[in-house]
């Protein structure tokens, strides 16, 4: 009988879940006990690999389902522990990967805690950097998250949003008071996340708020050395970036073969002269022709 019991149980979980999977609200009130325990005891039940119902809700991203689940009085920072990918998420990190705004402001209404850390260190605002949501962020950070809360490894959230985030998360994170002077563990500033994925709007950006384009990273390297862009190659010579360092391994910044006097790197300065309001393109520095 109890074995019985515990399959119809197993199935209505199902059931459940398939309702929050379609955003079928009707179903899913349907579903649900009348009696306010039961169905709280049921929504807090985990299925891989959605967590519980709430942990499922808050990644498809409905808000109407979130409110229902919500309104059974389900614990809304209990963590997604049943699953190898989730690392002990709330619902709150959950909605912030997908970017849901919406989602986001009712779990924080409810009592949400924009603070929390998964397994790894990180809290729902790293999470919103991921998701690329700027309504996100301000959300979170309105409800009090720490702009500068590190995971495990010190990342903080403006380091992952150089690397994932657009524009406007990245400028709201710095309005905010983020520290763009964080070093990772490798040594590596704000200025060689930004050279390494081209982030070209906040080379100068970083270098004018101090931070330095001869800095090294434990390699030895500069944000020079990981530079694969003439255009940002350039830039970083105007700014002060030394050619001539080389990393742990003695490799130069620049080792190949510039011509000065070719159509390509005249085109480059050209750009850059229109771009960042060079009053004299003699002001750009020409490396030397041969290897540097």
């Amino acid at each position: 009988m109890a074995s019985r019991l515990a399959e119809k149980e197993r199935a209505i979980i199902r059931e459940l879940h398939d309702a929050v999977e379609r955003k079928d609200v009707t179903r899913l009130r349907h579903l649900l006990p009348s009696d306010g325990d039961a169905a709280k005891r049921l929504c807090s039940i985990e299925l891989k690999p959605y967590g519980n119902l709430l942990h499922h809700a808050a990644g498809i991203g409905d808000l109407d389902t979130v409110k229902v689940i919500l309104d059974t009085g389900i614990d809304v920072n209990g963590r997604h522990v049943d699953s190898d990918v989730t690392q002990a998420q709330t619902a709150l990190h959950i909605a912030a990967l997908a970017g849901r705004c919406d989602v986001i402001d009712a779990l924080l209404s409810r009592g949400a805690d924009a603070d929390a850390h998964e397994s790894e260190g990180l809290t729902p605002l790293h999470c919103a950097c991921s998701g690329n949501d700027v309504q996100s962020v301000r959300s979170l950070i309105d409800a009090g998250a720490q702009v500068n809360a590190a995971d495990s490894k010190g990342q903080l959230p403006i380091q992952r949003s150089v690397l994932r985030s657009s524009d406007d998360v990245i400028l709201e994170l710095i309005s905010r008071g983020a520290d763009i002077h964080v070093v990772d563990e490798h040594k590596q500033t704000l200025l060689h996340y930004a050279v390494e994925w081209e982030r070209e709007e906040f080379i100068q950006k970083f270098i004018e708020s101090g931070l330095s384009p001869n800095a090294r990273d434990t390699d030895g390297k500069t944000p020079l050395h990981l530079a694969e862009n003439d255009r940002i190659r350039i830039l970083l010579i105007q700014k002060g970036a030394d050619a001539d360092l080389r990393d742990e391994k003695g490799k130069r910044a620049i080792e190949r073969k510039v011509d000065t006097q070719s159509d390509d790197y005249r085109r480059i300065r050209d750009m850059l002269e229109k771009q960042l309001s060079v009053a004299d393109p003699s002001e750009l520095p020409e490396p030397s022709v041969g290897e540097i």
